[in-house]
């Protein structure tokens, strides 16, 4: 295999990706959406480095451990896709150390090669010996499940020893791929060879599917790829007759368009608000695969929106419905989002909550008397979730706590999410 053809192999893409990952400043998704491998190859591509990274902490420490000081980027992501492959397939250790070590003469020095040659040799004993003493107390799950420590201790705290390893391992697990079905006729759902019903109305995994019929249906806007758990914040809406909705930080349209496919049937319309730029351009790309679905899209900052920003394009002044899908830490998330752990800091959360407060007292203002506000999050941190919505409705007299709560994922069989139901009194 020439340089040429390396470049196109998953291996060697992982590999490339992993090293600029590891220099700091790119998130997975945006690494991913800039390889260009055919089909197969980037199936290998996203196994290497998902499984690298969500599995970092630990395979970094037991490879500290035999060597003298950490080697450069380049070398660094060879060791560590070689680990991560030793980890899933010991009994293959061999035939790993080897493909990597003649990789790896392409591309470092022979002193380096020679020292992956070593540390891939005795990294199954290094590890073996490590797990064999480990215990199982917080700061040791946190090495084995390869997450922060303040990460582990919080949950520790908040969910308990039992519930937290339960959590630990759903997100080392390679997460299910679900897609939600986007057709109005039952009669008309798409043949999708290899789907799987799930216990969910409307969502099928599709992991068995071969991808071009996913490209296909994508394209044509019959399915969405998206969780299960993305349902929860729409059906707390609970949209009936013709209602008008307001959809507040909507990119990249998921939501929206669960609104957007019931209002279609009960008369009603919404409008989805985002920021200008990149997930704006994704928010009207994915809401134009269905023109005649009552959706109109706006470029805005959630808390400069005003009545007459509305009103001059058009668009109601309040709404019967608010739904605010608000940034946050992405805790519930962290199979899907195996990089999340490693950029989140204990210390976001402070201006993560003070941000969500600011939105959602934005949101409030466009809820008309009676009117519904959903509270939305992809965390599961009580700080983000029932201390937003405690401090909203204190702050708030006319405004009352309605359904809503925490969906924790190794009950949910799903991704965790927080929703809230907020009424504002006639």
């Amino acid at each position: 295999m020439d340089e040429a053809d390396a470049e196109r192999t998953g291996w060697d893409q992982s590999r490339r990706l992993l090293g600029r990952f590891l220099g700091g400043g790119c998130r997975l998704d945006h690494l991913l959406q800039a390889s260009s491998l055919e089909s197969e190859e980037a199936a290998r591509c996203r196994f290497y480095l998902t499984g690298t990274i969500r599995n970092l902490r630990l395979l970094e420490m037991i490879l500290d451990r035999l060597v003298a000081r950490r080697p450069r980027p380049e070398v660094r992501a060879i060791l560590l896709l070689g680990a991560f492959e030793i980890r899933e397939n010991p009994e293959q250790t061999p035939k790993i150390v080897h493909f990597a070590v003649e990789q790896a003469k392409r591309r470092v020095s022979r002193p380096e090669s020679g020292l992956i040659n070593s540390v891939l040799r005795r990294f199954p004993g290094t590890l073996a010996e490590w797990e064999s003493g480990a215990g199982d107390d917080a700061e040791s799950c946190s090495l084995r499940f390869s997450h922060p420590l303040w990460m582990v201790r919080r949950w520790w705290e908040a969910f308990g020893p039992e519930n937290t390893r339960r959590l630990l391992e759903w997100n080392q697990q390679a997460g299910s791929v679900h897609a939600r079905l986007t057709v109005m006729d039952p009669e008309a759902i798409p043949a999708l060879p290899g789907a799987v019903e799930t216990p969910w109305q409307g969502f099928v995994e599709i992991g068995g599917m071969a991808w071009t019929a996913v490209s296909t249906a994508l394209k044509a806007g019959t399915l969405y790829i998206q969780d299960p758990a993305t349902r929860l914040a729409p059906q707390l809406m609970g949209i009936e007759g013709p209602e008008s909705v307001l959809d507040l930080c909507a990119a990249p349209g998921g939501k929206t368009l669960q609104l957007a496919q019931t209002a279609a049937r009960s008369g009603g319309r919404v409008v989805a608000v985002d920021l200008p730029g990149p997930r704006m351009i994704r928010l009207r790309e994915n809401v134009g695969r269905h023109p005649d679905w009552p959706v109109s899209v706006v470029g805005a900052d959630a808390r400069d929106l005003n009545a007459a920003f509305l009103l001059s394009r058009g668009l109601p002044e309040v709404f019967d419905g608010v739904l605010l899908d608000v940034p946050c830490s992405n805790t519930g998330v962290l199979r899907h989002r195996v990089d999340a752990k490693w950029r989140l800091r204990e210390a976001d959360l402070e201006n993560l909550v003070r941000l969500q407060g600011h939105l959602l007292d934005a949101a409030a203002r466009f809820v008309r008397p009676g009117g519904r506000l959903v509270y939305s999050t992809c965390s599961l941190e009580r700080e983000e979730n029932e201390g937003v919505v405690e401090g909203f409705v204190n702050a708030h007299p006319g405004f009352e706590r309605g359904e809503g709560g925490v969906s924790l994922p190794w009950e949910s069989g799903h991704d965790g999410a927080g929703c809230f139901l907020l009424r504002r009194k006639l």
